[in-house]
């Protein structure tokens, strides 16, 4: 009998760990947030914390999952109690195609893939000492079983893509969602925080005490990351660098790359190199 092998494809791999941590934030706690051009999942495993992804607000109670995407900003924070977490920041190829960004709840599966990721990391001193991943397994063997944990736990997100949970709904986190809405809409152009209340019909005291609430930072400092929310998507789109940076009304390309590189740890140039796409 001749045997013919069959080619079994992979829908996606997790090639790069960036982070990996274990820790048990203590209530109050707040992060104040971050943005960079690779994906993330946070999981509470004990407690509760509160989300923000781009516009949208999250509440995670112990056995969810919130999965950001490349280039959007997030931020936690607690408000009652301590909370255990887990979440690691990750790149790879298949991963844009497949995955969703948005709130998950996991099961009893993923909860065991992540016990074995963290027995795993326990086997490394840092870990042990601060709940920080900071080098790949010694052994190979190891190391490449936790990255068919992790893209296990990506799969398993896939699989669930129908039932993400949603955001919140009250009226704070639905003020939140217009504000970040109106400044997605006119990222490109520029807008005044003055035309910004107009234009939602509220006050600008009111603004500022939403993004300090949900983002933890100041207004300005929050449109600076939806702006470099679009220009990542102008790259990602085909557009070259000079391209993107007229398009974002900066004066010249350079100081685009400044301030590309100052929200995101790369220049333009760099990041397309990594992602694909037109540098000239």
């Amino acid at each position: 009998m001749e045997f013919k092998p069959m080619t079994l494809p992979r829908a996606m791999n997790v090639d790069r760990l960036f982070t990996l941590y274990h820790i048990t934030m203590e209530d109050p706690y707040r992060f104040p947030g971050e943005q960079h051009p690779f994906w993330e999942m946070d999981c509470v495993l004990h407690g509760s914390a509160g989300i923000t992804s781009g516009s949208e607000v999250f509440r995670l109670e112990a056995g969810e999952t919130v999965l950001h995407p490349p280039g959007r900003f997030h931020n936690l924070w607690t408000d009652g109690e301590n909370c255990d977490m887990f979440w690691f920041s990750f790149d790879g190829t298949g991963l844009t195609e497949y995955l969703t960004p948005g709130k998950y709840r996991l099961d009893g599966e993923d909860l065991e893939h992540i016990a074995r990721i963290l027995g795993i990391a326990a086997a490394d001193r840092g870990f042990a000492a601060s709940g920080c991943l900071t080098s790949p397994p010694e052994r190979a063997p190891e190391s490449q079983l936790l990255r068919m944990l992790l893209e296990e736990l990506c799969l398993s997100l896939w699989r669930k893509r129908a039932d993400t949970a949603q955001p919140r709904s009250d009226a704070a986190a639905w003020l939140f969602a217009r504000i970040t809405g109106y400044w997605q809409e006119n990222a490109e152009s520029g807008v005044s925080m003055e035309e910004t209340a107009r234009a939602l019909g509220c006050s600008p005291d009111r603004i500022k005490r939403t993004l300090h609430r949900f983002a933890g930072m100041s207004p300005i400092r929050y449109y600076q990351h939806i702006r470099c929310e679009r220009a990542i998507a102008l790259l990602e789109g085909g557009e070259s660098v000079s391209g993107a940076a007229e398009r974002m009304n900066f004066s010249s390309p350079y100081y685009f790359s400044y301030f590309f590189k100052r929200e995101t740890g790369l220049t333009p140039r760099e990041y397309v190199r990594r992602h694909g796409g037109a540098t000239d």
